[in-house]
């Protein structure tokens, strides 16, 4: 059975962050589909100090939300072609900074049982969390990074994450969704 974590921030590691905060609809705007031909790299900066002034380890792949990937150049060059398979790679403007991409994932699959879930629903049916994931085996074999057409966070293989693991990245953050921890899937 292939394990599944949902992307989440790690503790203590950097954050990435528009330099306009107006600039942050670019992220919540990924829904699955392609952006390059309409791309206009946003200007962003990497948030290297927590909200107490303490440093935060450097990430290859620094945290921006759960849409989508920022890598590093070390990142792409260990990620990359595996990430093309499901997605695109997007030019950041990180100025002076070392240059960032942002990976924008394509692949969107209709593999959650929203019966079997446990799911949370604002008064319009529209999901508002996911608490208990059921995932349909089928429709997830062999892929490595994906997201469900119901939510945008991407999700990830155990695959996925020792390749990242194996590489020596950093920043990678994630939460075992399925199957169930806590239960049986």
């Amino acid at each position: 059975m292939n394990v599944i974590s949902k992307i989440r921030p790690p503790g203590g590691y950097e954050w990435l962050l528009p330099e306009d905060e107006r600039d942050f609809g670019w992220l919540h705007s990924l829904d699955g589909s392609p952006r390059r031909e309409q791309w206009r790299a946003p200007k962003v900066k990497v948030l290297a100090t927590d909200d107490a002034g303490r440093l935060r380890k450097q990430a290859d792949l620094p945290w921006v939300g759960s849409e989508a990937l920022v890598l590093r150049p070390r990142a792409v060059r260990a990620l990359g072609e595996v990430l093309l398979q499901y997605g695109e790679l997007l030019p950041l403007d990180s100025g002076d900074e070392e240059p960032l991409v942002l990976f924008n994932i394509l692949t969107v699959v209709d593999a959650l049982d929203e019966a079997r879930s446990d799911i949370v629903r604002f008064r319009d049916g529209r999901i508002m969390d996911i608490r208990g994931w059921h995932l349909r085996e089928a429709a997830i074999a062999g892929l490595e990074v994906f997201r469900v057409n119901q939510w945008s966070s991407i999700l990830y293989s155990e695959q996925f994450k020792r390749r990242v693991e194996d590489a020596g990245l950093t920043g990678l953050g994630g939460r075992i969704i399925w199957p169930r921890p806590d239960g049986p899937t």
